[in-house]
């Protein structure tokens, strides 16, 4: 029989640990350089973060890049609505958009309305200084007003004048019928008339008759079934003043008669209609016609000017001639 020898039993060696940033079989591989903390050290046996993951980073070994808008620390964080682009993408690290911000919006993070006062991409572009209130706010994102419009202006941006022939808030009210020129038009803002007011009106909009314009009717005859004699404007003034001292005649003979002035525009106005002239405004009217004339000598008389009058005699001329509708009685 053969007899064998026990050999005593030798305990194992423990092998070193890998060196800080390797792990694994024979520590062959490296830490994830997206591992939290100074060094990037991970668990020599399995490679899991000793400090967890640097921000944008994530899974067991922070090997994966948040999803699509996410960012951040354990990629808890959102990207901004505000981003631009069509899905507010921004970096998985620290949150910047992609592809910028949309407009009225700035800041890293895109997270800032533009500041008042400002609006649009990047926000570089101002409000309108049409806009109406004490500062001129408007939308940060499109730039519409906040108050509306100044007066005088429209649009969306309230950059547009009110079109011809209108003025004010909202470009809703409509030029004076009075101002003069071809067109009516008037001051976009105030509706005063770019070329002043037509003959026989006055005011800030031209909507006052003159005094002595009211004297006649001018342009508004009604139409009469009654036998009347309509005048054209244009007709000469010798005439109208001789009709005007027959009549004066006339009433005098009536009153004689015991009939006064009042009774004979009454029946005047039953006759003929509202719109014949009274006795009492065709004596008032040639009597302003006739004291609005002077001298058409171009030599100076005594207390009259020194300088041609016959250009202001023109324009008197040219005022009768615009009279239209004057009716009078036969």
């Amino acid at each position: 029989m053969i007899k064998t020898r026990t050999l005593p039993l030798v305990d194992k060696i423990p092998l070193p640990a890998c060196a800080t940033g390797s792990y694994g079989e024979g520590c062959t591989k490296n830490c994830s350089k997206h591992c939290g903390g100074l060094d990037n050290t991970c668990n020599h046996v399995n490679g899991t973060c000793d400090h967890g993951c640097d921000p944008g980073y994530h899974g067991e070994l922070c090997s994966q890049v948040c999803v699509s808008g996410s960012y951040g620390e354990g990629c808890t964080k959102n990207c901004s609505k505000h981003c631009g682009g069509l899905d507010n993408t921004c970096n998985n690290v620290n949150g910047t958009c992609d592809y910028g911000c949309n407009p009225g919006y700035h800041g890293q993070l895109c997270s800032q309305a533009c500041a008042t006062g400002s609006y649009g991409e990047g926000c570089t572009k101002n409000c309108s200084k049409h806009c109406g209130g004490l500062d001129n706010t408007c939308n940060h994102v499109n730039g519409t007003c906040d108050h509306g419009c100044d007066p005088g202006y429209h649009g969306q941006l309230c950059s547009q004048e009110c079109n011809a022939g209108f003025y004010g808030d909202g470009c809703m009210q409509t030029c004076s019928e009075h101002c003069a020129g071809a067109d009516n038009s008037c001051y976009h803002v105030n509706g005063t008339c770019n070329q002043g007011c037509d003959l026989g009106y006055h005011g800030f909009l031209c909507t006052h008759p003159d005094s002595k314009h009211e004297l006649l009717d001018v342009g508004k005859t009604k139409e009469s079934s009654h036998d009347s004699r309509e005048f054209n404007g244009g007709i000469m003034t010798a005439v109208i003043c001789s009709a005007s001292a027959i009549t004066v005649v006339a009433v005098g003979v009536f009153v004689w008669r015991g009939i006064t002035p009042s009774k004979i525009n009454k029946q005047i106005a039953e006759t003929y209609g509202e719109d014949a002239m009274s006795i009492s405004q065709v004596y008032q009217w040639c009597t302003w016609f006739g004291e609005s004339l002077t001298s058409l000598d171009d030599e100076p008389k005594c207390g009259r000017p020194k300088t041609s009058t016959n250009e202001k005699n023109t324009i008197r001329v040219d005022e009768l001639i615009k009279f239209q509708g004057v009716r009078f009685v036969k």
